[in-house]
């Protein structure tokens, strides 16, 4: 379960409603899929949801030479500010910092 129910947030990663649609694919009403979220992925659904949106961001920083704009988008948030200050927050560097030292 914790494979399919990973597989589904990092597929959905980018949809504006994801935990909606979550819990209709696994049947399960908002507080059994947080439980379960907790207890296969070790952190809350929006918590995942955010960490993968994160990794997200990170990869396409150092693979394309989007603005945070487009990055934002791309990642499911309309709002880059909310993106660069989660970004500064989860990963500890802003988004053009993080760019500068890991793209070589």
């Amino acid at each position: 379960m914790r494979y399919v129910c990973a597989r589904y947030l990092i597929w959905n990663v980018s949809t504006r409603g994801q935990f909606d649609a979550a819990r209709l694919a696994f049947h399960l009403s908002g507080e059994p899929l947080r439980r379960l979220c907790r207890r296969e992925l070790g952190r809350s659904p929006m918590n995942h949801v955010i960490h993968l949106r994160m990794r997200f961001a990170a990869r396409l920083l150092t693979t394309t030479n989007d603005k945070i704009e487009a990055i934002a988008r791309d990642v499911g948030c309309e709002n880059p500010f909310v993106i660069s200050t989660t970004f500064k927050k989860r990963v500890g560097w802003r988004p053009s910092e993080y760019c500068a030292k890991h793209r070589g």
